[in-house]
């Protein structure tokens, strides 16, 4: 098996092409931390200070080595400020990460501008990293206000704190002379007062930003709040749905497929059946979904009864797309949902509904569609033989149902799950990551 730097040994070479081609753009830019260690950094996010909108730069660069590397350009998330853009690029199923920054104005959650940042930057091996001084108050800053301070991050604080006047004056300016005094004190041995002491930091930093850039404060949460509801009228997530037998590898592959897209998202979720807005009817309300372990081919519920529970879970999953699984695609989540409301159309027994199919499909007409919709499908006897619970003429005849009920379900198609687990997920996530480049190239035109 490779070891990490070996798996992160292509990203590597293509993070040091765009960083070899930024040496030829029209811009002025430098890393703002872990310059000298990318193979480690590479692993989380390389994060980039520029002095013009970083899509105007790295868009095209980007777009002119993409048929030399391969890769996948699958995020462009726009966050917080005017030009603050978080690109994924997706090679051989990993992930760089290049959080690139332009703010001159500092209404970033740091608060410093770029200016500040691109001020007397120094440049080793052809790479450009912003100094020593101005890193040492941007990890400053980022801590006290961000929190989360591990052990690392208490050593660099304690062990590099400088001692020239500008950068202490620059210190000053941030978390005023008593912090100033308070943190030449601190030890990195006395982990637990560190943490302490930056909660005070934090406190002062927001109180007295507020209080001396007003216009830069409301100008930021203005910005934040129109980047939020463009976020909201375009989500960048993904809703995919997979359907097929029991057997077929539903859960597994689920799994799988969140795993190795676990880099190309903010976050990761799935539900089973329905959204789960709603509690379940009956006594046992605690359950996710309403199937038994064992489909039935017959209805417990019947009549009135029936209707009254199929308009309920209907109503989950209506209001439950819009209030659950809506507001996590605007927030860049990989949302998988197995079965969904296309189970209801092959299997309506199963949830205990025996309303006619042409009343389920029309009011299908109102369920919002998920992004892509996977049939997850095999041979009917080796389906058997994983889960011996329905006879092979009726998962023959369910996937027959599913291969029609799939088409109009957003982009749908076929994995034959007769392969080896890793062979189907790694098929779902090229979808997947397929329709993630085809939206944003449509995004950024």
């Amino acid at each position: 098996m490779k070891s990490m730097k070996e798996q992160n040994k292509p990203l590597l070479e293509l993070l040091y092409a765009i960083l070899d081609a930024l040496k030829n753009a029209p811009c002025k830019y430098a890393i703002i931390h872990n310059a000298e260690a990318l193979e480690e950094a590479i692993s989380g996010d390389i994060d980039l200070a520029f002095d013009v909108n970083p899509v105007t730069v790295i868009y095209p660069i980007l777009q002119n080595l993409q048929n030399k590397y391969g890769y996948r350009l699958i995020q462009c998330l726009h966050y917080d400020i005017p030009h603050g853009y978080y690109f994924i690029i997706e090679l051989n199923k990993k992930y760089l990460h290049l959080d690139c920054l332009y703010d001159p104005l500092g209404i970033s959650r740091y608060h410093l501008s770029t200016e500040f940042l691109l001020s007397d930057i120094k440049s080793e091996h052809d790479i450009n990293s912003i100094n020593v001084k101005n890193e040492y108050v941007y990890n400053l800053i980022k801590r006290a206000l961000k929190g989360n301070l591990t052990d690392s991050h208490i050593n660099k604080i304690c062990q590099n704190f400088p001692n020239d006047d500008n950068t202490l004056r620059a210190i000053e300016q941030w978390i005023g002379t008593h912090n100033l005094n308070q943190l030449k004190e601190l030890k990195a041995d006395n982990p637990d007062k560190v943490r302490s002491t930056f909660k005070t930091y934090k406190q002062y930093i927001q109180k007295t930003y507020k209080k001396s850039n007003r216009l830069q404060y409301v100008y930021g949460k203005l910005q934040s709040t129109i980047r939020k509801i463009k976020r909201f009228i375009q989500p960048s997530g993904i809703f995919i749905v997979i359907v097929g037998p029991d057997g077929c590898g539903k859960s597994t592959i689920n799994t799988q497929s969140s795993h190795i897209l676990e880099r190309a998202f903010r976050k990761t979720w799935s539900f089973h059946w329905r959204p789960n807005l709603l509690p379940k009817l009956g006594s046992t309300s605690g359950s996710s979904n309403f199937s038994d372990n064992t489909p039935s081919q017959h209805s417990k519920y019947k009549g009135l009864t029936s209707y009254i529970r199929f308009f309920y879970y209907w109503l989950d999953f209506v209001l439950g797309y819009w209030l659950v699984v809506y507001p996590k695609k605007s927030q860049t989540t990989f949302i998988i949902g197995e079965r969904y409301y296309l189970d209801i159309l092959v299997h309506p027994e199963r949830y205990g509904f025996s309303c006619p199919i042409w009343f389920i499909k029309l009011f299908s007409l109102l369920v919002p569609k998920p992004d892509i919709t996977i049939l997850l499908s095999a041979d009917p006897q080796q389906i058997y033989d994983r889960k011996p619970e329905l006879p092979v003429n009726v998962i023959a005849e369910q996937i027959r149902k599913y291969t029609n009920a799939i088409k109009g379900w957003g982009d749908s198609s076929i994995i034959d799950t007769s392969k080896s687990i890793e062979v189907s997920s790694s098929e779902l996530v090229d979808k997947v990551l397929n329709k993630c480049a085809e939206k944003l190239k449509k995004k950024l035109k």
